[in-house]
């Protein structure tokens, strides 16, 4: 009895580590496959950077960083060249696009708050400025600009632009004072 109890116990652990050693496996033939320079040498270097950002982003580290490439370095190259085209669509697009992620990066101060500690929170917060910027007609920019983004500033914009005035008013008194101030001590 004792023996088939441990011939199932080493199956399902066997099988448990089945999954494991596949991965692993798959990743080392894909590591070892893949040619990222024609230099041996350099070909290790940026396999083993690429490794190593990938474990700090498995364990949390560089979040915000992986979080920026993907927000902005791209979109920020492509608006560049949006700029220089004479199509206004493309503007159009990557505008709503920067809008968009100007109103996600501030419900990204709460919500990084509440709920950062959730396993795949980065990657589906990834996932989602993916899907904003992606080169299609129904993005996540244009659905989101259109439905939630433009609706509430038609809604809220004349209290919007009071708000606006009445802090810029206030900062150029303050700023003013300090100069004044400044001005004095000398």
């Amino acid at each position: 009895m004792s023996d088939i109890i441990k011939t199932s116990k080493k199956s399902e652990d066997e099988k448990s580590a089945a999954p494991f050693q596949y991965y692993s496996k798959l990743a080392k033939n894909c590591v070892k496959d893949t040619k990222l320079a024609a230099d041996p040498a350099q070909d290790n270097f940026i396999k083993g950077v690429l490794g190593l950002l990938c474990l700090c982003f498995m364990f949390g580290y560089g979040g915000h960083l992986l979080r920026t490439i993907i927000g902005c370095a791209y979109p920020g190259y492509r608006s560049l060249k949006a700029i220089l085209t004479d199509d206004k669509d493309d503007d159009m697009a990557w505008l709503r696009y920067w809008v968009v992620l100007s109103s996600f990066s501030i419900l990204e101060l709460v919500l990084d708050l509440m709920v950062a500690w959730v396993p795949g929170y980065l990657i589906a917060k990834c996932a989602f400025l993916v899907w904003c910027m992606a080169p299609v007609q129904n993005n996540g920019s244009n659905i989101i600009f259109n439905m939630i983004v433009l609706p509430l500033f038609q809604k809220h914009h004349d209290k919007i632009d009071s708000l606006a005035a009445s802090a810029a008013s206030k900062a150029e008194e303050i700023i003013k004072n300090a100069v004044e101030k400044s001005n004095e001590d000398q």
